[in-house]
């Protein structure tokens, strides 16, 4: 998952695009755990993709709030343990 700054032209932009954000690895288990997802998912009648399962996958393993206007993050959270505040 890549964390970028906002808008360009906004005050501060360069000191944005200085900063360093962690990235979230995603080894072998992370991803049996995107299949999972989407597994149980499936099982309450939500079909989403693999990339909508792994971003909801990274926010659920950092414990994130997911900051979306994305519909399928709005089915998600309510079929899953996914807490989302739409943006």
């Amino acid at each position: 998952m890549i964390l970028a700054p906002g808008p360009r032209g906004r005050r501060g932009d360069r000191d944005a695009r200085q900063r360093t954000f962690e990235s979230h690895r995603t080894p072998l288990e992370h991803w049996v755990r995107v299949g999972d997802l989407r597994r149980r998912l499936a099982g309450r009648g939500v079909s989403v993709s693999t990339a909508d399962a792994h971003v909801a996958q990274c926010a659920l393993e950092r414990e994130a709030v997911l900051l979306s206007r994305d519909a399928i993050f709005a089915r998600i959270a309510e079929a899953s343990e996914l807490r989302l505040q739409r943006g």
